[in-house]
């Protein structure tokens, strides 16, 4: 049985070419660290820096993987449109989504691209956080 405990995310990327990236990792900072250091997924590696469209909270690994699959297949327009959804405060069909404040995240050192670790730990709190609706 699946420890619920430990909070599993789905998210997507942006691209530098516009591309979408989807994944899932239980520490989200860690991860977006590591695409952009070049170290994360091979097709990311070429399309540096990535930037975090939407993040989703699931309770167990095998949600998350599920919602992962879920999102890959969908069309671009349908990946559009449920971050676009998250952006103006709806709910999608998961139960925890949330579109990263840009004025948060977008706050890191250009020079190489990594999110400041102050901001994104502060999100990954909030989507910890007990009865957090990550609508803002």
């Amino acid at each position: 049985m699946e420890q619920l405990s430990r909070a599993h995310y789905v998210y997507v990327l942006e691209c530098s070419d516009g591309s979408l990236y989807t994944g899932w990792t239980t520490n989200v900072l860690r991860r977006v660290q590591a695409h952009n250091s070049g170290k994360g997924a091979k097709y990311t590696r070429t399309r540096l820096p990535v930037s975090i469209q939407l993040i989703e909270t699931y309770g167990t690994k095998s949600e998350a993987l599920r919602r992962e699959h879920e999102i890959k297949q969908m069309s671009r327009r349908q990946k559009q449109l449920l971050i676009q959804s998250a952006n103006d405060g709806h709910q999608s069909n998961a139960p925890d989504t949330h579109q990263p404040d840009r004025r948060d995240l977008d706050r890191h050192d250009l020079d190489t691209h990594q999110p400041d670790r102050d901001d994104l730990d502060r999100h990954v709190r909030h989507h910890t956080e007990e009865g957090s609706d990550c609508t803002s």
